[in-house]
């Protein structure tokens, strides 16, 4: 049996809310989940305890283990993230953060060997890999040969900290999800051109890559003030076929029946699984890291 985990969940928005609404239910009943407890959350407002009934724990008392924690999810603003992961990872607690895990590839190198030399796990999130949906999507896409053009259209608002790219990243490192998913469906990218324009709207990004194959990658991300969120996607192979936001996957809701339906649990079980040594990592730290650096480069060229 793992040995227990006892998480505290920093940062108390839409994210962290839900962990700390879903472990204490999910956890006792979900097979793989039974040693996972929740010690509390950390937030900057004065709450007491939430919704839920959760306690509202101090950062030091987290880091100091008065009350066994031992591991931390990050769920905050970009730009808090490496303080938070720093503090957390010196104090030997595993970590589980939003993406991206930092603004920067470098940084998120340097993370990753500070956990590694206090044998402990940084982990980062990305709840739209584990959706039924993907996974069909991803099956599918694989099944059709060469990509010749892949596009993908995002527009996201309504949050104020997306539109400071100094602190919080390239408008490709808040939108993180878009970059793991070509990869992880396309292989390796390298990145060819981009452009950022800011105005009075907003921020449009736009950012074009080759796959090893050749095939060109384009994505599109519109940073607006209202709030909001729209995606579209179309995939179109040598064969002629197209996979698109509109097309028809497979049900696997029968086959995924005993994961956990929230998504941030789905992930909080992977997390768990990484951390008792039960589940490979390695490619997950390649993909975090990888797509940081895609983003740096398209970032850096917008800039020219």
């Amino acid at each position: 049996m793992a040995s227990p985990l006892r998480v505290a969940v920093i940062g108390l928005g839409r994210a962290g809310n839900a962990r700390v609404r879903d472990i204490p239910v999910v956890a006792p009943c979900t097979a793989g989940m039974e040693h996972i407890t929740l010690a509390g959350f950390v937030s900057r407002r004065s709450l007491g305890q939430a919704e839920s009934g959760a306690k509202q724990l101090s950062l030091d008392e987290v880091l100091s283990s008065s009350d066994g924690v031992n591991a931390v999810v990050i769920a905050t603003e970009n730009a808090s993230h490496e303080q938070f992961i720093r503090q957390a990872l010196v104090a030997k607690k595993h970590v589980c953060v939003d993406f991206p895990l930092v603004p920067d590839a470098a940084t998120a190198k340097e993370l990753l060997k500070l956990a590694k030399d206090n044998g402990v796990v940084l982990y980062e999130e990305d709840i739209a890999m584990l959706q039924d949906k993907y996974e069909a999507a991803k099956k599918l896409v694989n099944s059709k040969g060469k990509m010749i053009r892949a596009e993908v259209n995002m527009s996201v608002g309504g949050t104020a900290w997306l539109e400071d790219i100094a602190s919080s990243g390239s408008p490709f490192h808040t939108s993180m999800d878009i970059l793991h998913t070509m990869v992880d469906y396309f292989g390796d990218l390298t990145p060819l051109t981009c452009t950022v324009v800011t105005n009075d709207k907003g921020t449009q990004a736009s950012g074009t890559l080759s796959s090893k194959e050749g095939g060109e990658v384009v994505i599109n991300i519109n940073l607006v003030k209202e709030r909001m969120r729209s995606k579209n996607w179309k995939y179109t192979f040598e064969n002629g076929e197209i996979v698109d936001d509109k097309t028809e996957v497979e049900d696997l809701s029968e086959k995924n029946k005993a994961l956990p339906k929230p998504l941030f649990m789905r992930d909080m079980l992977q997390f768990a699984q990484t951390v008792a040594g039960l589940r490979d990592h390695s490619h997950n730290e390649w993909l975090t890291i990888r797509c940081l650096e895609i983003a740096d480069s398209l970032w850096a060229m917008s800039q020219k």
